[in-house]
């Protein structure tokens, strides 16, 4: 899961790809990304992911509730 960038304004949004490195398919579901503090709001392109391929995921925070880092852009 590598940030590519943080979108500031009355939310934060965060983009981030993920890459399937496990050899096998990959499902993903966004509840798997609640974990990552408080989430408003997750979106993932492709849900289902072959081995070594990349999507975006989508995380939509309060504006207060950043993570950090990444190029951001408002």
């Amino acid at each position: 899961l590598t940030l590519v960038n943080v979108y500031r304004g009355n939310m934060t949004v965060e983009h981030y790809q993920i890459r399937n490195i496990s050899g096998t398919e990959m499902r993903l579901d966004e509840r798997e990304f609640r974990a990552l503090g408080p989430v408003l709001s997750v979106a993932i392109r492709n849900h289902i992911l072959p081995d070594q391929a990349v999507t975006d995921v989508y995380i939509v925070r309060d504006a207060a509730g950043v993570s950090g880092g990444g190029n951001e852009r408002t």
